[in-house]
């Protein structure tokens, strides 16, 4: 039978398979034997180490060792308590955030509401503080015009009545030809003068005859009074200037400019976040915030002329009741921030405007003006809490102090007549004079 002979190829792969995996198992029983080897060695290592501690060694060190245990555990269970103290805290803080979500949602809202509202409110008196002003000066520069024009006229009739009384005493002075025709032209302005000065005085005299009126000192009359044209004339400027001042806000939202809407969006904030409020410095803000719309309805007011009562308008009357609730006590009112609302406006807007009212067309000589301005000042120093320290007061009363001066230095005349002159002559200009710087003093 005949033997089946493998390829020699076969044969070698056969031989090489062997001989790798004879190599490989001579590796692992040399892994294993040093492996061995190591742990033998460590275990003889550690058995000579510890062949070197004594009882008492360890009896002592275990205290020590349990103690150092204690002390880490009693940190770690201060540890444990405190986290749990810090986590009912945040339960607790979350749960009173999930109740409170409405009420935060509300202020949210609010607060929303009230920083657009301010933002607009910011933007409208940009653009309107401008137009007011130009109508302050306009009604200022008319007002001031009209009282230098009876300051100037009643002035010219005492220069004119003194002229006429010396030329009596000494007679008329020679002039050359060629001014002769300028002098008629000039008597015949003195004498249309010297009539109206007459008219003015016989209507006056009627006036107080129908009044009853007695011990009436003529220097004292306030010589005010105008052709009816002028009048007219005077009434139409003036009106059209507060017409003018009127139109101001018509393109406006009424909550931008009328002063009860304005300060009910105040008062929501105050009465919803009242802490919020007081910290945020809006009752400081307030005046400055009222300051255009004050000052536009103050052109409506001339306490000089007028006796209208600013204290009993609307808007004044808004600002008075701000922030008052039927339940108010004594304490509470102490503790309104707000409770100096209405001393502030008349400190800062009304007492400026009275001023500037004072610097344009107070005529000390007048009688009138200055009773109005005597009472004036006495309602917002005693009725109205106005500090007698306050800034503006002492502005307010420079401004007066510097008319008296004037008035003095222009309206107090000194006659100059010879020792000899007949009474008769001045009898009417004398006490007039006297009066009149009388007045003044």
């Amino acid at each position: 039978m005949d033997e089946t002979r493998v390829p020699s190829n076969r044969r070698l792969h056969s031989s090489n398979v062997e001989d790798i995996m004879a190599g490989k198992t001579l590796r692992t029983v040399d892994s294993i034997l040093r492996t061995l080897n190591e742990r033998y060695c460590s275990f003889v290592l550690c058995y000579r180490d510890l062949s070197r501690i004594r009882s008492n060694t360890v009896y002592i060190s275990l205290p020590k060792r349990l103690d150092s245990m204690k002390l880490r555990m009693d940190g770690e269970e201060g540890d444990l308590q405190r986290m749990r103290s810090e986590m009912e805290l945040l339960l607790t803080e979350f749960s009173e955030t999930v109740e409170g979500k409405g009420a935060l949602s509300k202020k949210l809202t609010l607060y929303q509401g009230i920083h657009s509202y301010v933002h607009d409110l910011i933007d409208c008196l940009q653009v309107k503080v401008p137009v007011i002003v130009e109508h302050e000066n306009r009604l200022l520069g008319l007002l001031q015009a009209h009282a230098e024009y009876l300051m100037k006229r009643r002035r010219q009739d005492r220069d004119d009545e003194y002229e006429e009384i010396s030329i009596g005493l000494r007679g008329p002075t020679p002039h050359p030809q060629e001014s002769i025709r300028g002098e008629e032209k000039e008597r015949e302005e003195k004498d249309k003068r010297a009539a109206e000065r007459k008219g003015r005085r016989t209507r006056r005299k009627k006036e107080r005859e129908d009044s009853n009126e007695k011990n009436h000192k003529e220097g004292l009359s306030t010589d005010d009074e105008e052709l009816e044209l002028d009048i007219q004339r005077f009434r139409t400027q003036k009106d059209g200037i507060l017409e003018g001042a009127i139109q101001v806000f018509e393109d406006v939202e009424e909550e931008f400019f009328e002063v009860e809407q304005l300060l009910g969006k105040f008062l929501l904030w105050k009465s919803e976040d009242f802490e919020a409020y007081r910290e945020s410095f809006v009752p400081l803000c307030i005046p400055k915030v009222l300051s255009p719309i004050v000052r536009l309805h103050l052109l409506h007011w001339d306490p000089l002329q007028d006796d209208s009562d600013i204290f009993r308008t609307n808007w004044m009357r808004s600002l008075i009741r701000f922030g008052f609730v039927p339940s108010e006590t004594r304490e509470s009112l102490s503790s309104d921030p707000d409770l100096n609302l209405v001393p502030s406006v008349n400190e800062k807007i009304i007492i400026p405007w009275i001023e500037r009212l004072v610097n344009a067309e107070y005529d000390p000589v007048s009688t009138k003006q200055t009773k109005k301005l005597v009472h004036l000042l006495r309602k917002l120093l005693s009725d109205y809490t106005v500090m007698n320290s306050s800034r503006q007061i002492h502005s307010l009363l420079k401004a007066i102090l510097k008319k008296l001066e004037s008035g003095t230095d222009r309206d107090v005349f000194i006659p100059m007549f010879d020792r000899g002159y007949d009474h008769n002559h001045a009898s009417y200009f004398l006490p007039s004079d006297f009066d009149v710087s009388l007045t003044v003093f």
